[in-house]
């Protein structure tokens, strides 16, 4: 089965939709970013008048994949996966119901990975799933790189790129577990979740 199969059986908005901007985890981003200097320099934020605690979270912020990983996922993947498991079943398409599994199996692994807790793991579903159905346009998709780029700017300061590379190589590892994850990433738009940016690179750090 093809790319634009897959996609179609499994989200079809995601399949038909016309290519777009590279989101923030596309492979544009650090070059685009890298032609704009920051415009507070490299000079990490101001942290004279904050508490040890606001200084902890400027510096390495609230780990949003923090929280008890699951022995299984599968009750929040289910809100992504079960028409399209259900209407496989009906049609006895055989092959679809292997790429599912095989789907289920690597969100499954791929959250534990990521060391995910079960609400961090519905946040980043619902998010996906709510981008699938409600497509953004071209502009938007580019307004929100910027918007998502210049939030992380602020908060990384001049670890900004380290980590952005953090989160692309989590990308690449994860993709390994989850065929065609990238592609679909930037599809639905979900490659400008600052969210997921956070975790893929907060993951990436748990790892050193």
């Amino acid at each position: 089965m093809n790319d634009d199969a897959y996609l179609d059986k499994m989200f079809p908005s995601m399949s038909q939709r016309p290519e777009g901007p590279p989101t923030a985890l596309g492979a544009g981003l650090t070059p685009h970013l890298q032609e704009q200097p920051n415009r507070e320099g490299t000079r990490a934020p101001e942290i004279q008048n904050l508490t040890e605690q606001q200084i902890a979270e400027r510096m390495f912020g609230q780990d949003p994949g923090a929280g008890q990983p699951l022995e299984s996922y599968d009750a929040t993947i289910d809100d992504l996966l079960s028409n399209a498991e259900r209407e496989a079943r009906a049609s006895k398409d055989e092959l679809t119901l292997a790429e599912l599994a095989q789907t289920r199996q690597g969100l499954n692994e791929s959250f534990r990975e990521l060391g995910v807790g079960g609400s961090e793991a519905k946040q980043l579903m619902a998010e996906f799933r709510e981008r699938i159905e409600t497509p953004r346009q071209p502009w938007a998709v580019a307004a929100e790189r910027d918007q998502t780029a210049e939030n992380l700017r602020q908060k990384w300061g001049p670890e900004f790129h380290q980590r952005i590379a953090d989160a692309k190589g989590m990308i690449t590892r994860l993709e390994q577990k989850i065929p065609r994850l990238r592609q679909q990433l930037e599809s639905s738009g979900l490659g400008n979740s600052q969210r997921l940016i956070e975790t893929l690179a907060n993951a990436a750090r748990r790892r050193r």
